[in-house]
């Protein structure tokens, strides 16, 4: 009887200690905050971090400000002030328990008072916009912003504005400055996780993103820049610096590039070699003496005209559908490797002979202004313009070129054309 006590009290004791124990589990939240209140002076920033205390599978956290005129939050939980007053920053966690998907949402007291001790006389005041940045992308960007507007330039101030383009974690990652009137000197070293930027159309005379190691795409065309150093910038695929002064141009390091435009500029040397998937190069209106694109197997489009060249070798660029290296001093082009050619513009160079039997799908021939003594158009049943005037051809026969709609030789070519078309 009294072992059979024993067990008795033994089993109570074991149900209260289980209940307390899953009294007190009960109470312990799965998920907090470190702080549940914290005061910030304006300028200054803090990271809000979320306790695992359950051990459990957070799958996402989501950073709000009831007040985003005191304190934006970035999708990290960095908290920015930005002016007085107070405000509640809710974090919406959602986490796995028991295999099943919870959530919980904390909020933490922030209070804004009176300007840091640090210097924030450049600091912009983003008040009305939605950025909730990289402090110091959003000063440098305002500094230079304000540069630019003293010297007459038309930029929006809006840093939430189409303008600019922001990542998740509040890093400035595109500037789109296109005909804004800017001009002067514009360094972007500031920037160090900018991958986009446009500035075409404007009088920008120097130009610095040396520190810019992210930039996939530069367009600084139609400016007055003398010189571009694009040395360090690794990852760039897209260059488009035409229409400046440019006397020399390295892209020897670009080796992911697949645009390249540097057109009417005044480079004397262009060195491609290590550039192997470029798609499009424009090259044109320079004073290149040679160029070199054996190495450019995966080029489709090339524009070479109005330069100094004397010879060019497209055999390797099996790809290519546009070759335009008129206004040349070229005495010879092979062009029987490029088989997918649909436009070829070889006008004023020195050119004795032309062979374009291999190339069925050309649409249009430009070859005005050279020293043919003749042209066999015969398999280029598809040409819809061919003009080869000014030339010493005396006889060409378009029989074949029923898609031929317009035509213009000399006076003094007998053409023959079974197709009986008037072409005057």
């Amino acid at each position: 009887m009294k072992r059979r006590n024993l067990s008795l009290i033994f089993f109570i004791v074991l149900v209260i200690v289980g209940n307390i124990s899953g009294y007190a589990d009960a109470s312990i939240k799965p998920v907090s905050l470190t702080k549940t209140s914290f005061t910030l002076k304006v300028g200054e920033s803090k990271t809000m971090k979320v306790k695992n205390t359950g051990n459990m599978k957070i799958q996402k956290k989501t950073f709000t400000s009831t007040n985003k005129e005191v304190a934006v939050v970035t999708k990290k939980g960095k908290v920015i002030a930005k002016k007085k007053g107070d405000t509640t920053i809710k974090v919406v966690v959602k986490y796995v328990k028991n295999k099943k998907a919870t959530t919980m949402t904390l909020k933490c007291k922030v209070l804004v008072i009176g300007n840091s001790n640090a210097d924030t006389t450049n600091k912009p005041d983003t008040t009305g916009t939605e950025i909730s940045g990289n402090i110091n992308d959003i000063v440098a960007l305002k500094k230079l912003i304000e540069e630019q507007k003293a010297l007459g330039a038309k930029v929006n101030d809006d840093l939430a504005g189409e303008q600019y383009k922001w990542d998740e974690d509040g890093n400035l990652i595109a500037i789109d400055w296109p005909d804004c009137l800017l001009s002067g000197n514009i360094s972007l070293s500031d920037f160090t996780r900018l991958e986009k930027f446009n500035c075409y159309g404007n009088n920008v005379t120097s130009l610095d993103v040396s520190e810019n190691k992210a930039l996939t795409s530069l367009d600084c065309h139609e400016n007055q820049v003398m010189s571009l150093d694009v040395s360090r910038n690794i990852l760039l695929t897209e260059l488009y610096c035409n229409n400046n002064y440019i006397t020399s141009l390295d892209v020897s390091k670009n080796t992911t590039l697949t645009k390249l435009i540097c057109s009417n500029n005044r480079l004397t040397s262009l060195d491609v070699s290590n550039n192997m998937v470029l798609t499009l190069v424009s090259c044109f209106n320079n004073h290149l003496a040679s160029l070199d694109v054996s190495n450019s197997m995966a080029l489709t489009e090339l524009y070479c005209q109005d330069n100094r060249l004397t010879s060019l070798d497209v055999s390797n660029s099996t790809a290519l559908t546009e070759l335009y290296c008129g206004s040349n001093n070229l005495t010879s082009l092979d062009v029987s490797k490029n088989t997918k050619l649909i436009g070829l513009d070889c006008q004023d160079n020195d050119l004795t002979s032309l062979d374009v039997s291999k190339n069925i799908d050309l649409l249009e021939i430009q070859c005005r202004d050279n020293s043919l003594t003749s042209l066999d158009v015969s398999k280029n049943a598809v040409l819809l313009a061919l003009d080869c005037s000014n030339n010493d051809i005396k006889k060409l026969d378009i029989s074949y070129n029923i898609a031929l709609r317009n035509l213009l030789c000399d006076d003094n070519v007998f053409v023959v054309d079974n197709n009986n078309r008037n072409f005057k």
